[in-house]
């Protein structure tokens, strides 16, 4: 068995936060822009309900995420 140092593993834990913070960011702008706009309110409620489940993966490992 393989053990990551502990130190990675909350850089791994600090950057995955990090990025999910700038998608909750970004959805929020998306949600303010269609409030502000409604021609652009069906196009920003199709993109959140597949944000969702992209969510949801967020809070899952994922090995794809590295580059």
């Amino acid at each position: 068995d393989y053990e990551v140092p502990a130190e990675l593993q909350a850089e791994e834990e600090q950057r995955q936060l990090k990025l999910h913070g700038e998608f909750l960011k970004f959805r929020a702008t998306l949600r303010h822009r269609a409030l502000r706009n409604p021609m652009t309110a069906a196009a920003a409620d199709s993109s959140s309900s597949d944000s969702d489940d992209e969510e949801n993966k967020a809070d899952e490992p994922s090995e794809a995420a590295d580059p």
